[in-house]
């Protein structure tokens, strides 16, 4: 919250210009209230937490068989990423979304066990090499799509997993990856006005040989955009859901009037999986109708860009600062129930992969909530895939 809010709020010359500093200042105590209400609600559902006995602690993988897992996960992930680029997934149908949650469901926890594998010293030598070729595999396969966040995910994940086991942060490995999301950052958008297909988000390469020679072309792009200008500074500012906020809090109630729940009404039909209801929304219509209700994006403009707005400023936009507190007590509540849920479990436990897979998506401060939820819902369910491989590979 920091860096999307606070940090613009004092680099964001133009919109000090453009706004009086008592907007601002409501924005500030906004955001402080949505964080401290959430916080209020988070522990408060902690509050008598009692303690887990051996069986709910208990690792449900062994050492012995991590590295397996590991392989398995991020192996199966790679096949299913080469078969979406390759355009061999059509046959899925309205199962394609379920395929796709528990792909990366999948490859999170197995990228988690990595890091932690490392860390206990169970991955050393060949099958630590081969570990890193995997992840590397997942990493750039997942960008070629031209989108940074799945990649970045997996990585987090691994991280996680290590710093957790070590109790420490590797810094240096942080910013040597710092530094290379820092020059890809830089030619993404030359990138994607070369290889997106015209009026739409997705890339044109149809074949796995192309993903390297486009990854090194990426890089260059990168290397050439940092050098030509302030790219350090644009990058900074891009983390920014300020501007939204100040907006939407400028237009509603006098210009726009409050959409009073339209959005959120959109939850339950976005929870029925699509093979259940196979016309059902896309996951971002609550964004894209927020977007072009306040005059963000047209119509058109949906179909090829999206525009993060956050919880809050979607909670201003239905119900003014009441949404705001409203939506803070729910998000608290739900991250209160997951911090309950995986608090105090082992470290390769169902709690903890719960645990992992809800905080990659809950750290997304750019998603709205009917996004958030749908996250969750599908990322809890495809959770109990790993275990499942892992009683297949028990002889």
């Amino acid at each position: 919250s920091w860096i999307y809010y606070a940090l613009p709020m004092l680099r964001d010359y133009e919109s000090q210009l453009m706004y009086l500093p008592d907007r601002v200042l409501v924005l500030a105590a906004t955001v402080a209230s949505f964080l401290t209400v959430a916080t209020f609600a988070w522990k408060m559902i902690l509050v008598g937490r009692r303690r887990r006995d051996g069986r709910e602690s208990s690792e449900v993988v062994a050492r012995s068989q991590m590295p397996a897992i590991v392989f398995c996960g991020l192996g199966l992930n790679i096949l299913y990423s080469v078969a979406l680029i390759s355009g061999l997934l059509g046959f899925l149908g309205p199962f394609f979304g379920l395929v796709r949650s528990a792909m990366v469901a999948s490859a999170l926890v197995s990228c988690y066990i990595l890091g932690h594998a490392r860390g206990l010293g169970v991955l050393r030598g060949r099958t630590w090499i081969l570990a890193i070729a995997a992840l590397s595999a997942a990493v750039l396969v997942a960008w070629s799509s031209l989108f940074l966040a799945g990649g970045i995910s997996y990585l987090l994940a691994a991280t996680g997993g290590y710093a957790i086991t070590i109790k420490r942060v590797p810094w240096v490995s942080l910013s040597g990856g710092l530094l290379v999301l820092t020059v890809l950052h830089a030619g993404k958008a030359e990138m994607r006005q070369k290889y997106w297909i015209a009026d739409s988000n997705f890339s044109a390469v149809q074949s796995v040989v192309d993903v390297p020679g486009q990854l090194m072309e990426w890089f260059g792009a990168g290397l050439t955009a940092f050098a030509s200008g302030d790219v350090g500074t644009k990058i900074i500012d891009r983390a920014s859901l300020f501007r939204q906020l100040l907006e939407v809090q400028r237009l509603a109630p006098d210009y726009i009037s409050f959409l009073n729940g339209e959005t959120y009404a959109l939850i339950p039909s976005l929870l029925v999986p699509r093979f259940v209801a196979p016309d059902k929304i896309t996951s971002q219509e609550a964004m894209n109708r927020l977007n072009v209700r306040f005059g963000f994006q047209t119509i058109e403009g949906t179909q090829t860009t999206a525009m993060g707005w956050g919880l809050i400023s979607e909670a201003f936009a239905n119900y003014g600062f009441l949404g705001v507190v409203g939506v803070g007590l729910v998000t608290g509540i739900i991250a209160g129930l997951f911090t309950r849920w995986s608090c105090g479990a082992g470290p390769i436990s169902l709690g903890t992969f719960v645990g992992i897979v809800t905080l990659m998506a809950m750290v997304n401060l750019e998603t709205d909530f009917s996004y958030l939820l749908t996250n969750l819902w599908q990322a809890c369910v495809s959770v109990f895939i790993p275990p499942a491989i892992r009683k297949s590979l028990v002889i």
